[in-house]
Formats: structure tokens, sequence, C-alpha cells
């Protein structure tokens, strides 16, 4: 099977490009916890260079983060906010609250 960049098969990867606009490949991950709308929205302003690329890369990993968090789909409309925000303060992220360990209690009788 023919190999793409990075030792991906053409199975693991999905090509965005544009004319003269930016290409970016999703990987699976990006694809299971960003909804393809979302993913749409960034291919979009990556083409037409409406965001940096940067932006897009840091607003992509926040998005990433909620995905995982929530076990679901990033949707465009917070995406989209996402990029807002990274844009406005390069240094923003979510922060990740752990929770406390779901061991079972021991009971002392």
């Amino acid at each position: 099977m023919k190999k793409t960049q990075k030792n991906q098969t053409p199975s693991d990867v999905r090509r965005i490009q544009g004319g003269a606009g930016a290409r970016r490949i999703f990987s699976d991950v990006e694809r299971r916890y960003i909804a393809p709308e979302a993913l749409a929205l960034a291919s979009s302003l990556l083409e037409s260079w409406a965001v940096p690329m940067e932006t897009m890369e840091k607003a992509l990993i926040q998005a990433l983060v909620l995905g995982m968090a929530s076990n679901s789909a990033t949707d465009a409309s917070t995406l989209q906010n996402l990029v807002d925000a990274v844009s406005l303060d390069p240094t923003f992220s979510i922060p990740l609250l752990l929770a406390p360990s779901q061991s079972q209690p021991s009971w002392v009788c």
C-alpha cells in the first residue's frame, strides 16, 4: 500500500486542500473528536488565509482537549469560539481538572 507523509496510509488521513490556500491533513483522532463541520470550517479558514496556521493549530488542539474530555465531537461553533479565543490570547488553553480517584471505598466494621 502506498505510504503518505510520515508513514501514514491513505486510509489513515484525510487530505484537505484548496487552490492557493494552505493544505492540512486531519488525523484519525482529530476526525473522531472534532465534528466534520468543524473540520470543514478549519479547512476553509486555512484555505482563505483568514486565520494564521499557528492560531488554527492551537485552536484545534483545544478542540481535541474538549472532545476527549467530553467523549464527543467538538462542533463548528465551539471551534470558531476557540479560534477567536486563541486569536485574542495566544496563550489561551482550557484548564483540565482531573476527577478524584474513583476507587472503591474501604469499609471498616
